[in-house]
């Protein structure tokens, strides 16, 4: 029995105190990053009939993939050829690897945090949202688009408080290698200047909603934890990922609707764990912003004294929620 654990552990805090907390619990565990085969992995399975049996080894261990009980899928780093390779040859060795090995770790008998598919099936924001109002919760006024004259006329229905959140992937290269990340910005006005730029792909605009604070829910199976953000900067009030030393918490409660609301969105995706955020408003309404199957919660394990930790590899430990 142990807890295979799928991520890089050099380029995530959030491995290492978790590893931490099952050694507390005397339960062993490995770590395995997909990014690392083939140059440092050994991998073998094979399948009868009559038996089926694979091993992983890497820095002189030998891992029985059979004996895993729980799998938490962390942040795992894509399997990727050699780049010297031909750009064929190294795309075919990536498909390759990816169908064997990601094929064979999804037919594990093992309890999944969160399964791959599911994460898959709930990175989509515009899906989010649509679930999130079926489930009761409210959404901020939102327009997708790549229609000039539908951002035009949501801008002006909106008095000009709008903002530009991506829906997609969170950061990209530029051609120097340095990783750039786009926040979620308000739209200045003098935007509409250029507002044909929005014809060249989709786009997700919402109503930028004055708060009272941000909330982040963490759910763990069935439990919820719930931190009030106070962005102490006009930029972290927009978005308070701009720089955490400009924040402050607190504990929150979340009223039973909303919570069971949260939870039946983890059920309707198949998730064990996921992070939420919302906004609380003045007037205390929930609005729901968006849900992260892989989220971040380590810092606020630390900064707020929640068990998320904890919490988390008794999940794993026990295997069932």
């Amino acid at each position: 029995m142990a807890v295979l654990i799928l991520s890089h552990p050099d380029e995530d805090a959030h491995v290492q105190r978790m590893v931490a907390e099952l050694d507390k619990l005397g339960y062993p565990w490995f770590i395995f990053d997909p990014g690392a085969f083939s140059a440092q992995i050994s991998f073998e399975a094979s399948l009868s009939s009559e038996r089926k049996r694979s091993t992983l080894t890497f820095c002189e261990k030998h891992i029985c993939l059979e004996d895993i009980t729980s799998v938490w899928y962390r942040r795992p780093r894509p399997i990727a050829g050699d780049e010297t390779l031909p750009p064929l040859e190294r795309l075919f060795i990536e498909r390759e690897s990816k169908a064997g090995v990601w094929g064979w770790l999804r037919g594990l008998e093992a309890f999944w945090v969160n399964p791959v598919d599911a994460i898959r099936a709930a990175g989509h924001k515009p899906h989010q949202l649509q679930l999130a109002q079926k489930v009761g919760l409210a959404v901020p006024r939102t327009l997708i688009t790549n229609s000039p004259e539908a951002f035009l006329a949501f801008y002006e229905e909106c008095h000009g408080n709008v903002i530009y959140k991506l829906m997609g992937y969170p950061w990209y290269i530029d051609e120097g290698g340095i990783p750039l990340s786009l926040y979620t910005t308000r739209v200045p006005r003098d935007m509409i200047a250029q507002a044909h730029r929005v014809s060249a792909c989709a786009h997700l605009f919402q109503e930028f909603i004055e708060k009272r604070c941000d909330l982040r829910a963490i759910l763990i199976g069935n439990e919820v934890f719930t931190v009030e953000i106070y962005g102490l900067t006009e930029e972290t009030y927009v978005d308070f990922r701009v720089d955490y030393s400009q924040i402050r918490y607190a504990p929150h409660c979340l009223p039973d609707q909303i919570r069971e609301a949260l939870l039946a969105m983890n059920r309707a995706y198949s998730l064990v764990y996921s992070a939420i955020d919302l906004v609380f408003t003045a007037e205390g309404q929930y609005i729901f912003l968006e849900l992260n199957p892989v989220g971040q919660f380590g810092w606020l394990d630390r900064q707020c004294g929640v068990p998320l930790y904890r919490t988390l590899a008794d999940l794993l430990v026990k295997g069932t929620w």
